[in-house]
């Protein structure tokens, strides 16, 4: 496992093709102390909790397709 601030290129942790050029680094969510692989621009943002902990501080969910409009 990598340590916290450890910087790689989509194309050795496994990214998608079109994200393979992208830096990522290895970061930990302030609210739950998730790790992950986080695009290094978000690091640095107010974006660095993970998708759970980010719906819980905005008070919102992720809807998608017609659900979003009722």
């Amino acid at each position: 496992m990598p340590s916290i601030g450890t910087i790689m290129r989509g194309r050795e942790i496994g990214s998608p093709a079109k994200y393979r050029s992208r830096k990522y680094i290895w970061t930990r969510c302030p609210f739950c102390g998730y790790e992950r692989w986080a695009p290094d621009r978000l690091v640095m943002a107010s974006q660095r909790q993970c998708q759970d902990c980010a719906i819980i501080v905005s008070g919102q969910a992720f809807k998608v397709g017609k659900a979003q409009y009722k």
